[in-house]
């Protein structure tokens, strides 16, 4: 949308309806994004990890939202956070009337009505370090039209008229198509899945639209040279009604929700467990960024993956691949309590015994599932498979523990009694990643990766009595208490030169009919959706996207 190099700021905005203001700041970072939800709320902070950043050596990271004519803005510092709503005063210096002042002496404002219109569903991010305690008033002072603008707001000169906009998008579903007035664009150039458009941004706004899907309005007023957009529609009907997406750091592999209306996202890429506080209100899901969970400020705090809820033990657990290890929190300070070591290389997925008093951890590379007392974190023993381990399901008396193989595709069962694998599926060479169960314990659900399919099992007769074809990569997989739905994250297809890069399409979440795994409805999530987790009252759906560093959280209707 705008064109940014590193050292510079360049913000081509329409301050207030008209006037072009160009600005120069000194940069450690530019990181584009898109988005698209109805309500933008985001920021967490960026500062040292050992929590010893100086109040005149503040990293803040500052986004700057529009939808329609409203302006959200949200800033985390060091050491808090407090959101702003319009509308807001600017005294005649420019600066804001009212400042508040957090504990890091990190100075946050209110932006006035009208200040900003740049082309919506675009979310420019900027990371700043500031070096003077109160350097964001004089950025203000700039975006307020101190320094360089017009004595008179209302005139463009001949110079200065919009030109065409060379609209590059990408929709998903690929079918949708771009209408201005109600008549379809023609795009003037394809590239792949990529169409561009030239169009006029005085126009009016282009609405994205496609046959069983909501349309979705793109504004381009502001806009200039060429914009680049990725964006999907929502279908009309179904029981999933997105409720808001939600930034996370890098890579969330997975979530969880808590009690308290808590959700814990660990991330693979970034520092710890992110956790976040939900609420409903005013027609709108609210997301609060609460905490980070951390071993320790000297931890390099990485590779974190699964969490496991002991609501008992008033704990919650998350297994780090790399150093090997599984992290124990109280639940209800999430003051971190202990460092685990399960005799095993990679752990990932964890299982609780009913009781709590066992966990059962798959461990990746050393091809074994340890089995740990909850109390005293000591590994009872370790129990060799065939493969490489990673989804698990306890059956309900605790004797057999199922254990999904990604490297094989098979399904072993674990008599725990023993201590060995007694039993094997014999299911096609694959990669099995998950496993649920039923509410009733009668049905079990898992995931291939490699097959692109979930299959149904018969837990007591231990046979697989129906599968179907969801997509490429399927993910996880969770199921609806109620026993209505099973929800499935699809990854989508690969990009061919490594999967941690963006590939040819986004993925989907996929509602699958509990009885007949039936497909009820297919949404275009963002890059590789992978985490999945339902509330435990089974309204609400939480999804990661991989790729995105993106938290959806979505309504289930009934």
């Amino acid at each position: 949308m705008h064109h940014l190099r590193e050292g510079e700021l360049i913000i081509d905005v329409q301050l207030r309806g008209e006037a072009h203001l160009k600005i120069p700041y000194p940069l450690v970072e530019v990181v584009p994004r898109k988005f698209s939800g109805d309500l933008f709320e985001v920021l967490r902070p960026l500062h040292d990890p050992r929590g010893e950043t100086e109040p005149a050596q503040v990293l803040i990271q500052i986004g700057v939202f529009v939808l329609e004519d409203e302006l959200v803005q949200t800033f985390r510092g060091v050491g808090g956070k407090i959101d702003f709503l319009l509308p807001g005063n600017i005294d005649e210096r420019g600066l804001p009337e009212t400042a508040v002042q957090m504990n890091m002496q990190v100075c946050f404002w209110n932006f006035s009505d009208e200040l900003f219109r740049i082309a919506s569903h675009t979310i420019i991010i900027i990371l700043m370090r500031f070096i003077t305690p109160y350097p964001l008033a004089l950025l203000l002072a700039f975006l307020a039209g101190v320094p360089g603008l017009p004595a008179e707001p209302g005139g463009v000169s001949p110079e200065d008229s919009v030109p065409l906009v060379n609209l590059r998008i990408r929709s998903f579903p690929p079918e949708a198509e771009l209408f201005l007035d109600g008549r379809a664009l023609r795009p003037v150039r394809r590239d792949g899945s990529w169409r561009e458009y030239r169009i006029n941004p005085e126009d009016g706004p282009v609405e994205l639209s496609a046959p069983g899907y909501r349309e979705r309005p793109i504004h381009l007023m502001g806009a200039s040279g060429v914009l680049e957009l990725e964006e999907r529609l929502l279908p009309r009907n179904g029981p999933l009604l997105l409720a808001g997406e939600f930034p996370t750091g890098a890579s969330p592999k997975s979530v969880l929700f808590l009690p308290g209306n808590r959700l814990v996202v660990p991330l693979l890429r970034d520092r710890g467990a992110e956790v976040f506080r939900w609420s409903r209100g005013e027609g709108a899901l609210r997301m609060e960024y609460l905490t980070t969970l951390s071993p320790g400020p000297d931890d390099g705090d990485v590779a974190f993956v699964e969490p496991l809820l002991l609501q008992r033990r008033g704990e919650v657990w998350i297994s780090r691949m790399d150093p090997d290890e599984l992290h124990r929190f109280d639940l209800r300070s999430l003051r971190w309590l202990e460092r685990i070591s399960p005799h095993g290389r990679w752990p990932k997925v964890m299982v609780p015994e009913r009781a709590e008093e066992r966990v059962y951890v798959a461990n990746w590379l050393s091809e074994s599932v340890s089995v740990i007392d909850a109390s005293s974190g000591a590994v009872e023993r370790t129990i060799a498979v065939g493969g490489q381990p990673r989804g698990m399901w306890l059956s309900p008396a605790g004797g057999f523990l199922w254990v999904c193989l990604f490297s094989t595709g098979d399904i072993e069962v674990i008599d725990l009694e023993q201590g060995e694998v007694v039993y094997r599926l014999g299911l096609p060479r694959g990669a099995a990643r998950h496993i649920v169960a039923s509410p009733d314990n009668r049905t079990l659900y898992y995931t291939d990766m490699y097959h692109g399919t979930v299959s149904m099992i018969d837990a007591e007769r231990r046979v697989v009595t129906r599968t179907r074809r969801v997509g490429p990569n399927v993910n996880t997989l969770v199921p609806d208490p109620r026993g209505e739905f099973v929800f499935v994250s699809v990854r989508g297809r690969n990009n061919p030169a490594d999967y941690l890069l963006p590939g040819p399409e986004h993925g989907r979440i996929v509602v699958l009919d509990a009885r007949t795994l039936e497909e009820i409805q297919s949404i275009w999530a963002r890059r590789q959706p992978t985490g999945l987790a339902v509330s435990p009252d089974g309204t609400l759906l939480a999804a990661t996207d991989f790729l995105d560093d993106n938290l959806a959280v979505y309504e289930i209707r009934r």
